[in-house]
């Protein structure tokens, strides 16, 4: 899969894009709009928290740096206290770690906008319309064909998405 990303003048736009792609068979779990607070999506698939903030690459770095460190924890605590925890009180301390350390850099990630979307903030706010599309490799210049049939004049940005925290299905 891969996301495609491009900007719409208007939510006028937006719907018909929209409506061309869930009629080439694109589900709405796979579109992502985004608009400036003014903007009414009505049945446009709005993009989330997930797609909005840092809430998952904060996620990803806090389970990593707090599984470390509770390991390094368990390792100190283990030497310490010597062989009566054992190799428990490391695995403890290592999932115990990444677990805090996972929620708190989570919420402090949810609060902060999409690193990866900065260069369309001003655009954004502008009044255009930021659209993302998850589409299988096959389908891209499908894809970008059918957006640029509406709209010649849009550039269309092609990055790897982010894992999903749940997958689901195809």
């Amino acid at each position: 899969m891969r996301r495609l990303c491009f900007l719409l003048p208007d939510i006028g736009s937006t719907h018909g894009i929209v409506d061309d792609l869930r009629n080439e068979g694109i589900k709405d779990a796979d579109i992502y709009v985004i608009a400036n607070q003014e903007a009414k999506l009505g049945d446009l698939p709005d993009a989330g928290l997930i797609e909005k903030s840092d809430f998952y690459p904060q996620l990803m770095r806090g389970l990593a740096v707090g599984g470390g460190i509770g390991l390094i924890g368990g390792l100190i605590a283990m030497r310490v206290a010597g062989a009566i925890f054992g190799g428990g009180a490391v695995l403890l301390f290592g999932l115990i770690g990444a677990g805090v350390n996972a929620l708190l850099a989570a919420m402090a990630g949810a609060a902060f906008p999409n690193s990866r979307l900065t260069q369309f903030e001003h655009a954004i706010e502008a009044g255009h319309v930021l659209v993302m599309v998850d589409v299988p490799v096959a389908r891209i210049d499908t894809i970008k064909t059918l957006i640029n049939r509406r709209h010649p004049e849009i550039e269309v940005e092609v990055f790897e998405p982010r894992t999903p925290l749940v997958p689901h299905k195809e």
